[in-house]
């Protein structure tokens, strides 16, 4: 991914603070397609609603596994860091 942080930002939501932090590599479970997929945390977004207005979500991390698609995990989902 290539984006700048403020791009990442303008998509995922403001950044945060996690468990986690951009670069650490993790292993964990796909919401989507409940597969276990490693990969490298790219971007920490802070607890905030998907929507404006909407539910707040708790701090999420989006994981490159090297597919070319950001996938989302939470930290329920992240099984261990590799």
């Amino acid at each position: 991914m290539t984006e700048t942080d403020e791009e990442k930002a303008a998509l995922f939501g403001p950044s945060g603070r996690g468990e986690y932090k951009k670069g650490d590599t993790v292993r964990f479970r796909d919401a989507a397609s409940g597969e276990v997929l490693t990969g490298e945390v790219d971007y920490v977004r802070a607890p905030a609603p998907a929507i404006r207005g909407g539910k707040t979500h708790p701090t999420a991390y989006v994981v490159d596994v090297g597919d070319g698609t950001p996938h989302i995990a939470y930290s329920g989902d992240i099984i261990e860091e590799v």
